[in-house]
């Protein structure tokens, strides 16, 4: 899975953590029906393809603490940290739930930006009764 921030989330994270910006007020995950429109240069939500909600999957609303995200330090000494989104899952349910990738989505002043891009590198699928779960989704952060 290639993992990427987008511009405009290392923009913002940046004017939060030296200017002291105010932060975003809520943060989701999205899955994507294709990759075409996601890249570093997204900025709004409304530039990717989000899937559309049902059959068990719907955005799913994550918590900008430490039960949402966490932060884990590279053992190999190269610098490099890592921002790792909690675990999430969809249920398929009255049919398939099929993505390509996932963006990472806040809301700052009402509007929905994207942060960060997760590709999956194909399309994943969840069978009805099956189980399409996010793992181990880390954006690196460096020195």
């Amino acid at each position: 899975m290639a993992n990427t921030w987008t511009d405009y989330g290392i923009n913002r994270m940046l004017d939060i953590t030296f200017r002291g910006a105010t932060g975003p007020t809520a943060c989701k995950v999205q899955l994507l029906s294709n990759m075409t429109g996601a890249d570093a240069d997204t900025e709004l939500v409304t530039g990717v393809n989000a899937l559309a909600s049902g059959n068990g999957y719907s955005p799913t609303t994550v918590t900008l603490d430490s039960s949402g995200f966490d932060v884990l330090a590279d053992s190999s000494g190269d610098g490099w940290q890592y921002l790792q989104l909690a675990d999430i899952s969809w249920t398929a349910s009255g049919g398939s739930i099929s993505a390509t990738g996932a963006v990472l989505v806040m809301t700052d002043g009402g509007t929905d930006y994207v942060w960060a891009i997760y590709d999956f590198g194909g399309t994943v699928t969840a069978t009805d009764g099956g189980t399409l779960t996010l793992q181990n989704c880390e954006l690196r952060v460096g020195i």
